[in-house]
C-alpha cells in the first residue's frame, strides 16, 4: 500500500517568501529546489513523482522535504501567530529548508594532543635526544609515540598538522 504525501499549506506571506526565495540569483540551488517543492506541493498537491520531473529531483528527494516540511511547519505557524518580523519568518524558512546538522566522525586527535605535536616539531631533535638535524614526520611520530603524546599517528598526519600553521603565499 502506498503512502500518501503530506498535505502541505501555505499562508500567503510564507508562499511570497519562498517565491522571492526562489529568484534570489545568489541563494544556493539546492535551497531553491527544495522551495520550489514546497510551492508545488501546496499549489498543485500533486504526486511526489509528478514533483520529482517538475524540480529535476529524485522522488526520494520530494518525499523527504515534504515531511519535513509538514512535521516543522508548526514553527512558522507560530512565528506568524507572534508576528515576528519578516525577516526573522524569513529566516526561519531558510532554516528549514537547510541541511540538518550530521554527526561526522569524531575526530582522531585532540586539539591539545595537536598542539604537543606541533611544539615537539619547535623543539631541536637534539634537545630530545635524537640525533638529526632537523625533524622528519616519521621521527616526530615515533617521538610523540614515546612521549605518550598519542597511542599511534601516521607520518602523514603529522605533516597535515604541520602544513596547517604555514603561511598561504611566499614571503618576499
Amino acid at each position: 500500500m502506498a503512502r500518501s504525501a503530506p498535505s502541505i499549506t501555505l499562508t500567503q506571506k510564507v508562499m511570497s517568501i519562498l517565491e522571492q526565495f526562489t529568484r534570489r540569483r545568489n541563494a544556493p540551488q539546492v535551497m531553491v529546489k527544495r522551495a520550489f517543492i514546497i510551492l508545488e506541493a501546496a499549489g498543485t498537491q500533486n504526486k511526489n513523482s509528478v514533483l520529482a520531473k517538475q524540480v529535476g529531483v529524485d522522488i526520494k528527494t520530494v518525499g523527504l522535504w515534504r515531511r519535513r516540511w509538514a512535521k516543522e511547519s508548526f514553527r512558522i505557524d507560530a512565528a506568524i501567530e507572534k508576528e515576528l518580523p519578516e525577516k526573522k519568518l524569513e529566516e526561519l524558512i531558510v532554516e528549514l529548508l537547510s541541511d540538518e546538522q550530521r554527526s561526522g566522525t569524531p575526530p582522531d586527535f585532540t586539539p591539545e594532543q595537536v598542539t604537543q605535536i606541533i611544539a615537539l616539531a619547535c623543539t631541536p631533535p637534539k634537545d630530545c635526544e635524537v640525533e638529526l638535524s632537523h625533524w622528519t614526520t616519521t621521527a616526530l611520530a615515533k617521538e610523540a609515540i614515546k612521549r605518550n603524546i598519542v597511542d599511534s599517528i601516521s607520518p602523514a598526519s603529522v605533516g597535515r598538522f604541520l602544513k596547517r600553521g604555514r603561511p598561504k603565499t611566499p614571503f618576499k
